[in-house]
């Protein structure tokens, strides 16, 4: 017989890391929750004017540190911050007119 090297498994190829995925902004996911529940809680502009703060809050963060995610959060939470302060002057002045018509009658 012939000598034949040893049979030996194939090598396993090298441990390939994973792609570091960058942390969403807790500030972000925040303004945009308190803005979207501005919209069915009736707390005329305190929950907008929270909303729009955090918002900007955590793009300023985002812009200093480049590893966090959640822009499209932010940005969701201002304007949906905005849309709830709109919504409550609209309705706090058609409330005004409804009832300087009902007691002017």
């Amino acid at each position: 017989m012939q000598n034949q090297p040893p049979v030996t498994s194939p090598t396993p190829p090298l441990a390939q890391s994973r792609p570091r995925v960058a942390a969403t902004n807790s500030k972000a996911i925040a303004s945009f929750a308190i803005g979207l529940a501005a919209l069915f809680i009736p707390v005329p502009f305190v929950l907008g004017i929270i909303a729009i703060f955090l918002g900007n809050s955590a793009r300023r963060e985002m812009g200093d540190n480049r590893n966090e995610q959640g822009e499209g959060f932010a940005i969701a939470g201002i304007v949906l911050g905005w849309v709830d302060i709109v919504l409550s002057l609209v309705l706090g002045l058609l409330m005004l007119f409804f009832f300087a018509f009902i007691f002017a009658a």
